[in-house]
């Protein structure tokens, strides 16, 4: 049977085919994993399947046109840089933030997440933020600012809120192989509690091959100088500026 790029040329950039190499059944690694009859599920299984549904060619081409996902969903298009960032007022906001999205995140696909916690006025905050593979969205990073829910209180669970007054200044880029791959500017777009780019164009990006870089205005001086007296001595951390209440974050 042909491939699809072989009945349609035309979307070959845009589809990765699953790793059909003979390591495979034991996650390119046989001389630590032994599955001899090749029904053991690894990640990479998982991974290719995800990306078969959630990658397949019409989703990339409609992400890289602009089409969808759109604003119903969360996610606005620039056509100018070709990148999608988030909505203010979008669907994931209702849901707030937990461990599950590492975990999903890390079973379905490259991803790094970075995770900030820190306490000011008695309420508990997270600098949460991932960089990798967004599937049909491609090469992507996103950060956010979130409060601490009562169940985060009563179980010490990871289980965060959005709360839209939180919404921060942001000069954000994100750079794929050290090439810059898009700008999230709030002169432009205007202050967000969760600012992202997402870059179509790149494809089933390992997450070691993207960095971002978020200059973060806090959104009072409590916050930044709380946050800064539990971050300043973290490497990833520079650029403290107490009298405009930002620093810049690399990751």
């Amino acid at each position: 049977m042909p491939r699809i790029w072989q009945i349609c040329p035309e979307w070959e950039e845009f589809l990765i085919p699953a790793n059909a190499g003979l390591f495979h059944y034991a996650g390119n690694n046989p001389v630590r994993y032994i599955d001899p009859d090749g029904r053991e599920v690894t990640k990479e299984d998982v991974r290719d399947f995800v990306h078969t549904v959630g990658a397949n060619p019409l989703s990339v081409w409609a992400a890289q046109k602009g089409i969808f996902p759109n604003k119903l969903v969360g996610f606005g298009y620039d056509p100018e840089q070709g990148v999608f960032h988030t909505t203010f007022f979008c669907p994931q906001s209702l849901a707030g933030y937990t461990n599950l999205y590492d975990w999903a995140f890390d079973l379905g696909t490259s991803m790094t997440p970075v995770k900030y916690k820190f306490s000011s006025g008695g309420t508990d905050y997270c600098l949460w933020g991932w960089k990798g593979d967004y599937l049909n969205l491609g090469a992507g990073c996103e950060i956010g600012l979130y409060k601490g829910s009562l169940l985060n209180k009563l179980t010490n669970d990871d289980t965060y809120i959005v709360d839209f007054s939180l919404a921060m200044d942001v000069e954000a880029t994100l750079y794929v192989n050290g090439q810059w791959a898009g700008t999230y500017n709030s002169k432009k777009l205007g202050k967000h509690w969760w600012p992202a780019i997402f870059n179509p164009r790149y494809q089933y990006i390992n997450k070691e091959s993207i960095t971002a870089k978020y200059r973060i205005t806090m959104p009072n001086k409590q916050l930044y100088m709380d946050f800064k007296n539990y971050a300043k001595k973290k490497t990833e951390f520079k650029n403290w500026d107490d009298e405009n209440l930002s620093f810049t974050i690399i990751y």
